[in-house]
């Protein structure tokens, strides 16, 4: 049988980084050690104010660089010139353009990219749209993902063939707001609409929402942070999303 990247290869989240040795997440260093350790990469998206589209997971600077300011306040030729990261300031360490870590990545390794919103409500399509024109002539492995449904669903009507799984971290759909809460059904449960996979977290497994998704799709989970913890939670999910160790072969 045919090797599958997506559930055959652990994810190394934010890439194989390691702040105390300046391998900072989310930056070309950090996928780069994720490559050559033979790992898959989850990777996180969202825009400047400039209308860039950068890989860094937080809606502001504050926790790894900081600065607090928010991404989407500051233009990118400022952010790559002057916002440095408390675990690693040298300035060859900067805020990656999504570009960059996609020539990086192509033909190399699979790409996770978690499209970063703002809350789960739908109010725009422009990180969509922006990482939609990055993809169209990408050749690697990825897949598209998200905690906010309707980013989700943007690329089952624009680009039905990228695979795309869900993000979640409530027990039960009534966590939702009602409008929410019915798009993530339809697109959980709904033959026609459905994503490939739930990515949900690993505290949450027996859940309710767990059990209702449970052998309906494969299940990712995240974070994994030691070895322990997936031995002892292996059997109730298909692949996972790591950091802060190095796991054994899958």
């Amino acid at each position: 049988m045919k090797k599958d990247w997506l559930y055959d290869v652990f994810v190394a989240h934010r890439g194989l980084h390691d702040e105390n040795n300046g391998i900072v997440e989310n930056t070309l260093p950090a996928f780069s050690a994720a490559i050559d350790a033979g790992y898959n990469i989850e990777l996180d998206v969202q825009l400047t104010k400039d209308g860039k589209l950068v890989v860094f997971h937080d809606d502001n600077f504050k926790r790894v660089c900081g600065i607090d300011a928010d991404v989407d306040s500051l233009d990118y030729d400022y952010i790559k010139k002057n916002i440095r990261f408390l675990a690693n300031p040298d300035v060859t360490v900067y805020v990656p353009l999504f570009s960059e870590v996609a020539a990086l990545c192509e033909g190399k390794t699979g790409m996770m990219i978690e499209i970063k919103k703002k809350g789960d409500e739908f109010y725009d399509y422009n990180v969509e749209e922006a990482l939609l024109n990055e993809l169209k002539n990408y050749k690697g492995d990825f897949i598209v993902k998200s905690f906010n449904p309707y980013a989700v669903d943007y690329f089952r009507i624009h680009a039905p063939s990228y695979r795309r799984g869900l993000l979640c971290y409530k027990k039960t759909l009534d966590e939702y707001k009602p409008e929410t809460g019915e798009k993530v059904r339809e697109i959980l449960f709904d033959k026609d609409k459905k994503v490939e996979f739930f990515d949900y977290g690993i505290w949450l497994l027996k859940s309710p929402l767990y059990n209702e998704v449970k052998g309906t799709m494969p299940i990712f989970v995240w974070t994994v942070r030691s070895q322990k913890e997936y031995d002892d939670n292996k059997h109730l999910f298909d692949n996972m999303i790591f950091e802060n160790f190095i796991p054994k072969e899958k």
